[in-house]
């Protein structure tokens, strides 16, 4: 599906509801290694039998910073309440809404006595929406979880590419490809650089392994 499709099913009619202002409001949070987002539902009548299903009202979703990536979970997920609460507070109006999280211990932000001022501005935003976390299970968030999931295929594939102007070179593949450009004949003018550039690599690697064996060896006889 193409990404412009994608987008038209997201906001088409089947999909996304009229929010009731007399209703409170549900939203579905959580975060991954390099992505947060976020449901808006509300419990609406549903089908010929008028049952009572969660129907979402907007999403929210972005890619996370790479400062972020390191954060760690706790707080990753608390940035997934916040900016999901912060771009959908246009619908919130002053209706509760029970905020649900994968992480238990966001129940208890409020009440805890060490955070850090990361966490202290989030919570200061939190307290002016009339909002409630709770727990719910990751493995049951479905939606959310699509919303904050970016799969990355890594390549494998030996690459090098090379700078004429500053002169920098990056070589990726794996140890042993690059052990056997090292011991090939190179005459060719634009291949030689980049094995001159592992051949040094080499070197500075068992300069350095021969140092650590003679520091190991001085340390035995102390």
């Amino acid at each position: 599906m193409e990404i412009d499709d994608f987008r038209r099913a997201l906001a088409s009619s089947p999909v996304l509801a009229l929010r009731d202002p007399e209703r409170d409001y549900i939203l579905r949070t959580d975060a991954s290694d390099v992505a947060i987002g976020g449901v808006l539902a509300e419990k609406q009548p549903w089908g010929p039998e008028c049952r009572l299903v969660e129907r979402p009202l907007g999403f929210s979703s972005r890619k996370l910073h790479l400062n972020e990536t390191s954060y760690a979970a706790y707080e990753r997920r608390l940035s997934a309440i916040h900016d999901s609460l912060m771009n959908l507070e246009p619908y919130l109006s002053n209706r509760h809404t029970s905020v649900y999280t994968d992480h238990g211990s966001l129940h208890h932000i409020a009440s805890q006595q060490k955070l850090s001022s990361r966490q202290w501005r989030h919570l200061d935003n939190l307290q002016q929406i009339n909002c409630s976390i709770k727990y719910f299970p990751g493995e049951a968030n479905l939606v959310t979880d699509a919303l904050s999931r970016i799969h990355h295929p890594v390549s494998t594939t030996p690459a090098a590419t090379i700078s004429t102007n500053t002169m920098e070179l990056q070589i990726i593949g794996t140890e042993e490809w690059k052990q056997e450009l090292c011991e090939l004949p190179v005459e060719d003018e634009y291949f030689c650089p980049i094995v001159n550039v592992l051949r040094k690599e080499a070197e500075v690697t068992e300069e350095a392994e021969s140092w650590a064996s003679q520091r190991l060896k001085e340390k035995h006889h102390q």
